[in-house]
């Protein structure tokens, strides 16, 4: 990681284990498990790539909020990856059933809408 020329984000927490120092272990192993609200913990995964024209472009390719993703998020409107992030949440969770056209509809921008991963569907595309 440290001769990537990519920006790499990565946080580990870990949480003692109660258990064994409750049965009196002297050095009790740390557990994967930690904080559940950690300000840095990271929650969406997104790959920027150069789009048309240069402009660098975004695709949701995963979260921990929903199972559909986007794909084509163009600069300088990455911001609003958290309001489409929220806006297929809310779809998700509805009673009501939503298509993939009214939710695009209701984005701030045009982005591509998919169940499943948007980097293999463009390749499978070309």
């Amino acid at each position: 990681m440290l001769d990537t020329e990519f920006n790499v984000y990565w946080t580990g927490t870990s949480s003692e284990d109660y258990g064994a120092i409750l049965e009196g272990q002297d050095d009790p192993p740390a557990r994967p498990d930690g904080e559940k609200n950690n300000l840095y913990k990271a929650t969406e995964l997104l790959h920027f790539y150069e789009g048309e024209q240069g402009v660098p472009t975004a695709n949701l390719k995963k979260n921990a909020l929903t199972k559909w993703k986007f794909g084509k998020l163009e600069w300088p409107t990455f911001p609003m990856a958290e309001e489409i992030i929220m806006s297929i949440h809310k779809a998700e969770k509805s009673d009501e059933q939503v298509t993939f056209g009214e939710l695009k509809e209701s984005f701030p921008q045009e982005v591509d809408l998919f169940d499943g991963d948007p980097d293999l569907v463009y390749r499978h595309q070309e």
